[in-house]
């Protein structure tokens, strides 16, 4: 469940889950996460390109983390669940 949205800029926002999973989503395509436990957890990111603004909300949220790139449809089962 979501216990929190935060917004960092125009049409980019983060979602963070009461389980801990933090996901970055931009305009309305979840791009980015955060998952805290198990297999793949860590910071994951799309492995599907977008245009140049979603590729840099990617880019300036990850900035400094190892990340591992995922198939999108990860990254939509943590906004679905």
């Amino acid at each position: 469940m979501i216990y929190q949205t935060k917004k960092l800029g125009a049409n980019k926002k983060v979602l963070w889950y009461d389980n801990g999973v933090q996901v970055l989503v931009s305009y309305t395509t979840p791009v980015a996460a955060y998952v805290p436990y198990g297999n793949g957890s860590g910071y994951l990111r799309t492995a599907s390109h977008y245009s140049k603004t979603t590729t840099r909300h990617i880019n300036s949220w990850l900035e400094g983390v190892n990340t591992e790139s995922v198939n999108q449809s990860v990254l939509n089962k943590l906004i679905e669940a």
